[in-house]
């Protein structure tokens, strides 16, 4: 019997999207070890197992996967889903206070630098050296900037933002401590736990961003709390 022409599409596409996640995989294994400039198109496809023609038909060129990479580390999978719209990023939105909003912003950015610091130092160290990253670079900064802005916002919302610190101060604070270098110096170089780091950058925002009663409160409410 002819298999209907829906379900030979449903499988061409399964099929596809499986292709696409091995040569992002491949990828990531190649430019973590060995860094964006000593890893080829023809490396990641032997790594792939596909055709080099395959790579370039199915993500494009190098720079092409690795903003495909970023995205999908940010992200935590491939969907076409937007940050904001995650439903671990609505948790900070909905938290019924700006304390426990911080502490989900820690867990979501210990989560997304689990998966993506080192991408975003590949990309930095390959932005030095290759023109054509530099604008994928500018763009990774400028997105965590507006993340920070964004997550500042929320804070300022719930009215727990300690005083004399304004939305832009606390955007550049939140930019500095969760950044992706800071978390490879702590967590690689000196080898925390991500779950130290997690509660570490919980507590240092708090205090840094919050009122002084909310800081306050914070060994007691760090007694009972657990990583995601």
């Amino acid at each position: 019997m002819t298999e209907p022409v829906k379900t030979r599409s449903t499988r061409r596409q399964m099929q596809a999207a499986q292709t696409r996640r091995d040569i992002l995989d491949a990828a990531q294994a190649l430019f973590e070890r060995n860094g964006y400039a000593a890893s080829s198109v023809d490396a990641i496809a032997e790594h792939a197992n596909v055709a080099r023609a395959t790579v370039f038909a199915t993500v494009g060129s190098k720079g092409d996967i690795l903003k495909a990479l970023r995205d999908r580390a940010l992200a935590g999978d491939g969907d076409p889903v937007p940050v904001t719209a995650r439903p671990w990023f609505r948790d900070v939105v909905d938290a019924p206070d700006a304390w426990q909003a911080i502490q989900l912003h820690a867990r979501n950015i210990r989560n997304m630098c689990e998966r993506a610091a080192r991408l975003e130092a590949v990309l930095a160290g390959a932005a030095a050296a290759d023109p054509q990253l530099r604008g994928l670079h500018a763009d990774s900064q400028r997105q965590r900037g507006a993340g920070a802005r964004t997550v500042a916002e929320i804070l300022g919302r719930k009215g727990r933002l300690r005083s004399g610190l304004d939305l832009d101060g606390a955007a550049d604070l939140l930019f500095a401590l969760a950044s992706p270098d800071l978390y490879l110096l702590l967590v690689t170089t000196r080898n925390w736990t991500p779950n130290r780091y997690q509660h570490w950058l919980a507590e240092t925002l708090t205090q840094q961003l919050l009122t002084h009663r909310c800081a306050e409160d914070l060994p007691g409410l760090f007694a009972g709390s657990s990583s995601s």
